[in-house]
């Protein structure tokens, strides 16, 4: 959200999608998963209101909790851990000096993200960040990050699953996909599909040879103009580099940050690695394509029936 002030405001100049150099107030919003880890609206303040985890605070009474987090050289940052009325850890909220809104987050994710991990081993509890919000004090522009589930739409309910043990494997992929809150997770679910759908379209193009049938497969690419394809508005944005390109090519070039930045089997790099805010962000911005390739690939993949052909 970027706001508009008036013409002589110096503000307007300033307010801008990349934010300025100045203070930023970052909200972040816990929850566990599975039960309070994806959004229906982007509303910071009701989320808040009904934010709720498995920890509850150790100081009875309490209606937060300050956490000092530094280093050697000193304090970084002084957060306080907000609490819900029955007392349970609710979220976290600080101020920060940062270069962006991409600098912002950066800092947000390497501080909460090793906070929730330390929680999570001690308590042995499932907890992650549902929702966060980050506002450039300066002009007001805010930038919210969170899972949105999703509109309610008219349903289309097949009561008849059908299909091939390859068909119904897709499927399951797909729900996995869409189940999946992690981002990592999502990526790799998304991409198994794509995978999964080329080694059978190989498959059937090898059985056409021995044959000594030509092999023919769907020529699948991105609609010239992305906007037509049914996606948020930010999803949109992540296709653009793809109008127009054949998903072959799309999904060989989607192979290494699969590889390395989510299923972190980089030689070069450490196994344990798992959530670094470098390997988060190439993720959110490989879905919108991954999901796409997945979903029309899978229209043609579920008309064909018969896999002896």
């Amino acid at each position: 959200m970027v706001p508009v002030f008036p013409d002589d405001d110096p503000r307007n100049e300033l307010a801008t999608p990349s934010g300025n150099s100045g203070i930023y107030d970052i909200v972040s919003v816990f929850g566990t998963p599975g039960v309070n880890s994806a959004i229906s609206k982007y509303d910071i303040d009701e989320l808040v209101a009904a934010a709720d985890s498995l920890l509850t605070s150790p100081v009875p009474g309490a209606t937060g909790l300050r956490v000092v987090v530094g280093s050697d050289a000193g304090a970084i940052a002084t957060i306080t851990i907000m609490l819900n009325a029955a007392g349970r850890v609710a979220g976290s909220k600080y101020s920060v000096e940062a270069e962006s809104f991409d600098d912002a987050r950066r800092f947000n994710h390497n501080i909460i993200s090793p906070l929730l991990s330390r929680w999570s081993y001690d308590n042995d509890v499932a907890i992650d960040v549902v929702a966060t919000q980050i506002t450039e004090r300066m002009t007001g522009s805010a930038l919210m990050r969170g899972f949105f589930l999703g509109q309610q739409q008219p349903a289309s309910l097949e009561l008849d699953a059908g299909g091939s043990p390859d068909q119904l494997a897709l499927l399951a992929c797909y729900r996995e996909a869409c189940n999946a809150l992690n981002p990592m997770v999502r990526a790799l679910w998304f991409a198994r599909i794509i995978e999964g759908i080329r080694n059978r379209r190989q498959a059937r193009s090898e059985r056409a040879i021995a044959r000594g049938e030509s092999p023919v497969g769907p020529s699948e690419r991105f609609p010239d103009d992305v906007t037509t394809i049914r996606a948020q508005p930010a999803e949109r944005e992540e296709l653009r580099p793809y109008a127009g390109r054949k998903f072959n090519a799309v999904a060989d070039h989607f192979k290494t940050v699969i590889r390395n930045s989510i299923a972190h089997l980089d030689p070069t790099r450490h196994a344990l690695i798992g959530d670094r805010y470098e390997d988060v962000e190439a993720a959110l911005k490989a879905i919108p394509a991954l999901k796409y390739m997945s979903r029309e690939m899978m229209a043609t993949e579920l008309t064909i029936s018969d896999e002896g052909t």
